[in-house]
């Protein structure tokens, strides 16, 4: 369940992008780590835009669907995506 494009301030300077939303509980309750680190936040949303990174980098992508609040914080009250990046890439 995620959003094809989260827009804010459309009437203004607006950030556009691709986010996650795990069980319905919004981008903040989900958690997205690169390689099991957190990745950081679009510098005009509360989100990850996960289009910005090429899928040809990419592995797999491993879900935890369910809410893992006792392991990784708030953040991760919907859930937790771990994006693994290819260790090979040129």
């Amino acid at each position: 369940n995620s959003r094809a494009t989260y827009g804010i301030g459309d009437a203004q300077n607006g950030a556009r992008g691709t986010s996650v939303n795990l069980l319905g509980l919004g981008e903040r309750g989900t958690l997205v780590l690169i390689d099991g680190h957190r990745a950081a936040q679009s510098a005009m949303g509360n989100f990850v835009d996960v289009s910005l990174i090429p899928l040809a980098a990419v592995d797999s992508i491993e879900v935890l669907s369910q809410g893992a609040a006792a392991i990784y914080g708030s953040d991760a009250v919907g859930g937790v995506v771990n994006i693994v990046l290819r260790s090979n890439f040129t």
